[in-house]
């Protein structure tokens, strides 16, 4: 437990990342979490009932999104039919929540606006939390897993490019891969008014998900392995597995949601290799044996923030290891998918051994949707 003499500035602490993050949501069209994360700070500054189960994981790396887990481990309680009361205002449950008009440029909350106070989601979330509180403080320990299969669309504009500059098939292998749907993303279907690519019967598909003009396709990707690694791998057919990454898609996000349920029953149908390890010795291995007449893709999506230092300076010495084995005949790849230095988008960044190609080819939000390609 927190040592009470450190609790003020460990409240302080916490609420600034809850404020944080309450901004970040609204940014990104879920008011319901923008609300929440605002009632929760308000919470924590009142000792409550958030900030028993908070206070103790200020210490957490800011990067591992505390108040994000935190919101997950309650959409676990909603979505496994533990919080009724809840369920009610949220639309991954089948529920409804109305934020009302925006006012000064942030959602005013419906029942400001004279509605009644039941309209407000706050008291049974908090009523959630108190009574599941022994629940939620094991669950917290779970770390943040948004397997987000729209990033596999900036991802793309990499993977074309290096069969463009290659010509040769691919081994794939992701760091970081939870369920590893971005894995699988040759089995998706990308329409856009140039040309489509992928199964015309695909279970999961997207429509122009770049802006302005998509990548050019001078060559059709081919696939001779896929393989990944995660210290906590998601199962896709284990049931608790599959409620784990339900609940890390924000629950009034229900495309992302859609998109999800049809990435899982791929997955069943087709099963991809998920090593329960870290990224520096696996990718040694991997990457230890030249493959002639193949191209080795490492690649990842918002994975290097949750990594410790020590472990991303591993992992990137191991990268650079291969590469300078790297040959015309067995080239070498690093495709990355990771947070910019500033707050802003993402970056999709391809460095290509020995071609000595390496250029930010794609932009995209974190949820990935939708992509902007990078002139040459």
């Amino acid at each position: 437990m927190t040592n009470p003499a450190d609790a003020a500035p460990a409240a302080r602490k916490l609420v600034a990342q809850l404020e944080f993050w309450s901004g970040r949501c609204y940014e990104a069209d879920s008011r319901l979490y923008g609300h929440l994360l605002e009632r929760i700070a308000d919470d924590v500054n009142d000792h409550g009932a958030c900030a028993r189960l908070l206070v103790d994981h200020v210490a957490d790396p800011v990067a591992t999104a505390l108040p994000l887990r935190f919101l997950a481990a309650v959409h676990r309680l909603v979505l496994g039919g533990l919080a009724p009361d809840l369920a009610r205002f949220y639309p991954s449950a089948g529920g409804w929540f109305d934020p009302g008009p925006e006012r000064d440029g942030h959602p005013g909350p419906s029942w400001a606006a004279g509605r009644p106070a039941a309209e407000d989601p706050w008291p049974a979330f908090l009523a959630a939390v108190t009574e599941h509180e022994f629940r939620l403080r094991d669950d917290l320990r779970r770390p943040l897993q948004t397997n987000e299969v729209a990033r596999c669309a900036g991802l793309l504009v990499g993977f074309l490019k290096v069969a463009e500059l290659t010509g040769l098939p691919m081994r794939l292998f992701e760091v970081g891969a939870s369920a590893g749907f971005n894995l699988r993303w040759d089995l998706y279907r990308f329409e856009t008014t140039l040309w489509s690519l992928g199964p015309p019967s695909a279970r999961v598909t997207f429509e122009n998900p770049w802006l302005e003009a998509p990548p050019p396709l001078a060559v059709v990707p081919e696939i001779l392995q896929r393989r990944g690694c995660d210290p906590f791998p998601l199962d896709p057919t284990v049931d608790d597995d599959v409620l784990a990454l339900r609940s890390f898609v924000w629950p009034d996000h229900l495309e992302r949601a859609r998109r999800l349920e049809q990435a899982i029953a791929l997955a069943r149908e087709r099963p991809v290799a998920i090593d329960r390890t870290s990224a520096a010795d696996w990718t040694r291995r991997q990457l230890a044996t030249p493959v002639a007449g193949s191209v080795a893709v490492v690649f990842h999506s918002t994975v290097m923030p949750y990594l410790p230092a020590f472990e991303r300076d591993r992992f990137e010495a191991e990268v650079a290891s291969a590469a300078a084995r790297a040959t015309d005949d067995a080239p070498v790849a690093h495709l990355s998918m990771e947070p910019s230095a500033e707050r802003g988008p993402a970056q999709v960044r391809l460095v290509l051994w020995p071609q000595r190609y390496d250029r930010v080819v794609a932009t995209t939000p974190h949820h990935g949707l939708p992509v902007t390609c990078v002139p040459e």
